[in-house]
């Protein structure tokens, strides 16, 4: 039976979300949540997504750098998977994400060569939760 996951690029200033099923094991790039500069990050939203998307569970990226170690980033984005957990009662799934953001930066770019004019940090962002939710999809062996 095909399950529905809901990706995260987590950022302190934007968080990049894509959606994706097991079936096909692929995913799709949908929004990117501004983070206002001292703001708290706009759970509502994230809150929302889960209700119309009604997803299995939820993949979030932990930066890593190319050696393997984590990146500064990878405690926030931990915290942040543990949040999503508590206020949503779907499980996180963490997954390197040490290649997504030039994965999206690729998709970004050949959707410009083929004409679109959607671009821009917000595709950037939506595009490497995308990468991520298709990396876990193609490697998690139980969905």
């Amino acid at each position: 039976m095909a399950e529905t996951f809901l990706g995260f690029d987590y950022g302190k200033r934007r968080i990049g979300v894509a959606v994706g099923e097991s079936l096909t094991r692929s995913a799709r790039a949908l929004q990117t949540i501004e983070v206002p500069r001292g703001s708290a990050i706009p759970w509502a939203r994230i809150e929302r997504l889960v209700t119309e998307w009604k997803p299995a569970g939820v993949v979030v990226g932990v930066p890593h750098h190319l050696d393997g170690t984590e990146a500064a980033l990878g405690e926030a984005a931990r915290a942040f998977a543990g949040e999503v957990t508590r206020r949503t009662g779907r499980t996180a799934h963490l997954w390197n994400e040490a290649l997504s953001t030039e994965a999206a930066r690729e998709a970004v770019a050949e959707s410009r060569r083929r004409g679109s004019r959607r671009g821009g940090r917000d595709r950037l962002n939506a595009e490497a939760a995308r990468a991520i939710l298709e990396g876990w999809l193609r490697e998690a062996s139980d969905v």
